[in-house]
């Protein structure tokens, strides 16, 4: 079993230089004469426009340089997580929360990232202790220069990210399902427009069996991200990963709120049009929809990208579908006018062809 952070941290697994590479000529700044917030802000903005080999560069000179900040390893180890270097990332994290446990919560929705179980869910536990003090001071305080709002957002997360946690890897630990089901409507409580919050509601009482309680979440769900839509708010959508919109869209899919899977598919699209499982949940949720003539225009779509993708299984149910709508008139979906309006502005006089 590993040693907890304290004992790792008074073994001084993280002493300075130890892992560090001394930092190149980048020509552009001078390293030297920067502050550690001058370099974790810079090396931020490279992270942001994926210049990674200059983020790189920018962290290591910050950790020479501020070896004992926590706040420069909190930052180094986020972006070593975003790297997939997990061991520098724990041994990054390790150090500052050795150095300051009880300050920059952050550190700790990193570092459980990095473990699983009843590791995970004791940085997590952590993480809740420090944030909810945060917010008792600002209460008390009644200290109006400090925005509560993003310490509510990572408390909701970290509530959310413990009910998750129970629904897998501690799903047999004894009351798991009423112990998961109080984290994630404690992480609505804080953050009510918490996406991820919903999606696992979603899944928690799919899993116990109960769908219109599941559909709710749905609706909540989707009330949410269409605001965030309407007022294109990318921000918003960009503190959640992939991963939550992808699986938001498979639950959907899986409720049989095909137009809702549709909405989320469509993002993700627009983000990464490359991204072909996202296109064949497309054409499955329009072939649902009877949405048949945009299914034949993503099939094609589909088809003319296919020569480098892999997943067999994938491919294969592409190909069942596609042999399904063959069979079909394509006149009889219900997009066949919107389909035909197009052809007709665009000047095109010839009709689609019937699949």
């Amino acid at each position: 079993m590993e040693p907890s952070y304290q004992e790792q941290g008074e073994q001084n697994l993280f002493q300075p230089n130890q892992g560090f590479a001394q930092p190149a000529d980048v020509n552009i700044v001078n390293l030297e004469t920067m502050s550690a917030e001058e370099l974790i802000k810079l090396a931020e903005e490279n992270y942001e426009t994926m210049n990674y080999d200059r983020c790189t560069i920018l962290y290591e000179e910050a950790a020479r340089k501020f070896p004992e900040d926590d706040r420069v390893l909190t930052s180094y180890g986020y972006f070593l997580t975003n790297t997939k270097d997990v061991d520098r990332a724990r041994e990054a994290l390790t150090k500052a929360i050795y150095i300051n446990p009880d300050a920059n919560p952050k550190k700790y929705l990193y570092i459980a990232q990095l473990f699983e179980g009843k590791d995970s869910a004791t940085f997590y536990l952590k993480a809740v202790e420090v944030l909810s003090l945060q917010l008792e001071e600002i209460a008390q305080t009644n200290n109006q220069e400090v925005d509560s709002q993003d310490i509510r957002k990572d408390l909701s997360q970290a509530y959310t990210a413990l009910g998750e946690l129970y629904m897998t890897d501690l799903a047999l630990t004894e009351n798991a399902i009423n112990i998961c089901r109080d984290y994630l409507h404690r992480a609505v409580e804080v953050n009510d427009t918490n996406l991820d919050a919903y999606y696992q509601l979603m899944n928690y009482y799919l899993e116990v069996d109960e769908p219109e309680t599941a559909g709710q979440s749905a609706t909540k769900l989707m009330e949410i991200y269409r605001q965030a839509e309407e007022n294109n708010n990318d921000d918003f959508f960009d503190e959640y990963p992939e991963e939550t919109y992808m699986g938001t869209a498979k639950v959907l899919i899986e409720m049989q709120r095909f137009a809702d899977a549709l909405v989320v598919l469509e993002g993700l699209f627009e983000d990464n049009s490359q991204n072909m499982e996202v296109l064949y949940l497309m054409i499955y949720s329009n072939y649902m929809l009877k949405n048949y003539a945009t299914c034949k225009e993503l099939l094609e779509e589909f088809n003319q990208k296919q020569e480098n993708y892999k997943d067999e299984e994938i491919i294969a149910a592409k190909e069942e579908l596609e042999a399904t709508l063959k069979n079909i008139n394509v006149e009889e979906g219900n997009d066949w006018e919107d389909a035909s309006e197009e052809h007709i502005s665009n000047g095109d006089d010839m009709e689609l062809e019937h699949m």
